[in-house]
C-alpha cells in the first residue's frame, strides 16, 4: 500500500475534530463553502422555514469554523512540519505503540522538502514501525535501504539477517551474520544464529526425501524445526499440512493453514481450504469467520458465496427441523432429515461435522418419538460417548461404546468412537516430557539442561516455599528428573518423539475391553428393507 494511500485511509478514520486540526487547510475551504452556501439561501426561505443540513455536516461545518478562525483572520496557507518534527512526532507514536500513525507520519517526513535524503534514521525507525505490525517484507526493504546509506548500521544489518532468516534465505542471512560479526565477534544471538543456519541447511537438503518415503515422523521433526526457524516460510507449513492430512490429523492441519492464511490474507485459495478443514473438525464458527475473510477479500468468490449460502440454508432447514420438534411431528422431521436434498443430505455433502452431529441427535428424538426402539437404543451411548470423548473423559467414552456394543455389534459408527476414545485414552496416559520442563519439542540439549536447572531450583524438596505437601513436591522433582533424563538421552528421547514412552514398563498397550467385530451397519439403515440410509462419519 502506498504512503498516500495509507494516509488517506487513516485520515478517514480520525474523528472530525482531530482530522480538521491536522488540516487546517480543509477546514478554511469547509467554513468558506458553508458560509457560502448559508448566505445563498433567499431571506424569506430562511425566515419561513429551518434550513435542513445532514447532521454530520452540521457538526463537521461547527468544528470547521471554529477551528478555522485564526486562518481567517491571518493566512490561508496551513502551517507545514518540518522533518524534524515529524520525526518526533512518529518517535513518539511509536513509542505509545501508535503504529499505524507512526508510519503515517515517518512517510511524510520523507517527503518533505527539508528532509536529508541520507539519514537512515528514517527508514531503521519505520522499520521498527513495520516490524511491529508483522510487514516483515515492507521492514526488509527498510532495512536494505539503510545499508545502502550506511552499511555499516550494525544494528540494521543484524536484523536484515533475522528477517532472512525467518523467510529461510539461509545464504543472504549467513552473509548479513557473518558481515555483522566481523564487528561484533562476541555476539551469542549472531552466533547462535549461524549454528541455527547450518542446521536449517541440512533439513531442508533431506526433507523432501523424507517426505517421499513416508518417513513422516522424521519429516514432521524437521519441519517443526525449520517452521521455528523459519516462521516466515509458509511453503514448511503447508507440507506439514499434507502430512497431516495424510495421516488424518485435520486439527493439527488447520492450525498450520490458518498461520499460513495470516501469512497470505489475500489468497482466497488458502482460505478456501480452511474453511472445508474447519467445518470436517466440527467448527462451524471459525469457519464462518473464514468465509467473511474470503468474501472481503473477493466480494464475487464464487466457491466462498456459495459455501456461505449454503451453510446459511443448513442453519435455517435446523431452525425448522427444531419446530417440527417441539410440535413433535416426526413425520415432519423425517421428510426434512432424510428427503431429497434435506438436511442431512446437505450435511454429508459439505462433510460439515457440527451439522452432522445435530442431525443424528434430531434423528434419535425422531426414532424415539415414533418408538422405532431397533433404532433409537442406540443413540443415547453414542452421544453420551462423543460428550465425553469432548470433555476428555475417556475411560466414560469407552465405558458408554462398550454398553452400545452389547446392544448392536454390527454398527460401524460405535466401533469408531470405541477405537477413537481408546486412541485419545492412550494418549492423555502418556506423559509429555516436554511439557514438564516447559520448553518446546525443538529444543537444544543447552535449553532442555536450563530448563531442569530452573525447576530444580523451584521444586527441590530443600528449597521449595510452597504449600503443596512434602510428598506432592517430591512427586513434582520425580517428574521433573524422570523428564530430565528421558529428553537428554538421545535414545529414549528418540523413542518418545516416535510416539513410545521409554520409562513404560508395560510397553504402551492400549486397554480392549470388549472385543469388537467390524461388521458394516449402523442404527439408520441395514438389511430388511429400510428406507432410510444415513452415512455420518464421526
Amino acid at each position: 500500500m502506498s504512503s498516500q494511500k495509507r494516509r488517506h485511509q487513516h485520515d478517514q478514520q480520525q474523528p472530525p475534530r482531530l482530522f480538521l486540526r491536522r488540516n487546517q487547510g480543509v477546514a478554511v475551504a469547509l467554513a468558506t463553502a458553508l458560509a457560502t452556501a448559508v448566505a445563498s439561501v433567499p431571506p424569506a426561505a430562511a425566515l419561513g422555514s429551518a434550513i435542513l443540513l445532514p447532521t454530520s455536516l452540521l457538526s463537521l461545518s461547527v468544528v470547521a469554523l471554529s477551528l478555522a478562525g485564526t486562518s481567517f483572520a491571518s493566512s490561508p496557507n496551513p502551517p507545514t512540519l518540518t522533518s524534524s518534527q515529524l520525526l518526533e512526532e512518529a518517535k513518539t507514536m511509536l513509542a505509545a505503540t501508535r503504529y499505524h500513525d507512526a508510519l503515517n507520519a515517518f512517510d511524510a517526513a520523507a517527503e518533505t522538502t527539508d528532509v536529508d535524503p541520507n539519514n537512515p534514521m528514517i527508514y531503521f525507525r519505520r522499520a521498527a514501525a513495520y516490524l511491529s505490525l508483522g510487514k516483515a517484507s515492507s521492514a526488509l526493504r527498510d532495512f536494505s535501504k539503510v545499508l545502502e546509506l550506511r552499511p555499516n548500521f550494525d544494528q540494521a544489518l543484524l536484523q536484515r539477517g533475522k528477517l532472512h532468516l525467518k523467510s529461510c534465505d539461509a545464504d543472504l542471512a549467513a552473509m548479513d551474520f557473518e558481515r555483522y560479526l566481523k564487528a561484533n565477534p562476541t555476539d551469542v544471538s549472531a552466533l547462535e544464529a549461524l549454528q541455527e543456519i547450518e542446521v536449517a541447511k541440512e533439513d531442508m537438503r533431506l526433507l523432501d526425501n523424507d517426505i517421499s518415503t513416508g518417513a513422516f515422523e522424521q519429516a514432521l521433526e524437521r519441519l517443526s524445526r525449520l517452521s521455528a526457524t523459519c516462521p516466515l516460510k509458509s511453503e514448511l507449513r503447508l507440507k506439514r499440512v499434507d502430512i497431516y492430512l495424510q495421516t488424518g490429523d485435520k486439527v493439527m492441519a488447520v492450525g498450520d493453514l490458518t498461520r499460513v492464511a495470516q501469512l497470505h490474507p489475500d489468497d482466497t485459495s488458502i482460505l478456501r481450504q480452511l474453511i472445508s478443514l474447519q467445518l470436517s473438525i466440527g467448527d462451524t464458527t471459525a469457519a464462518l469467520s473464514t468465509l467473511k475473510e474470503c468474501l472481503k477479500q473477493d466480494p464475487e468468490h464464487k466457491v466462498c458465496k456459495t459455501m456461505f449460502r449454503d451453510l446459511k440454508k443448513l442453519e435455517k432447514s435446523f431452525k425448522a427441523l427444531d419446530t417440527s420438534v417441539e410440535f413433535a411431528n416426526w413425520k415432519s422431521v423425517t421428510e426434512k432429515l432424510l428427503g431429497s436434498g434435506g438436511v442431512v443430505e446437505e450435511s454429508e455433502r459439505m462433510d460439515a461435522l457440527e451439522y452432522k452431529r445435530r442431525a443424528y441427535r434430531v434423528a434419535c428424538k425422531a426414532f424415539l418419538g415414533t418408538r422405532d426402539a431397533q433404532k433409537a437404543v442406540l443413540c443415547p451411548f453414542c452421544d453420551l460417548g462423543e460428550a465425553h470423548i469432548l470433555a476428555e473423559e475417556y475411560e466414560s467414552a469407552v465405558r458408554d461404546y462398550e454398553t452400545a456394543n452389547k446392544l448392536d455389534q454390527n454398527d460401524r459408527r460405535v466401533h469408531e468412537g470405541y477405537h477413537k476414545a481408546q486412541r485419545l485414552m492412550k494418549a492423555a496416559a502418556r506423559k509429555d516430557y516436554y511439557k514438564v520442563l516447559g520448553v518446546p519439542r525443538t529444543a537444544s540439549k543447552r535449553d532442555i539442561k536450563k530448563a531442569y536447572r530452573k525447576l530444580a531450583q523451584e521444586w527441590h524438596p530443600d528449597k521449595y516455599k510452597g504449600e503443596l505437601s512434602k510428598d506432592q513436591v517430591l512427586k513434582k522433582m520425580s517428574d521433573i528428573n524422570e523428564a530430565y533424563e528421558t529428553l537428554t538421552d538421545d535414545e529414549k528421547r528418540e523413542k518418545f518423539d516416535n510416539g513410545e514412552d521409554p520409562n513404560d514398563q508395560q510397553g504402551g498397550q492400549p486397554h480392549h475391553g470388549q472385543p469388537f467385530f467390524f461388521q458394516q451397519g449402523n442404527p439408520f439403515g441395514g438389511a430388511g428393507g429400510n428406507p432410510f440410509s444415513f452415512h455420518f462419519q464421526f
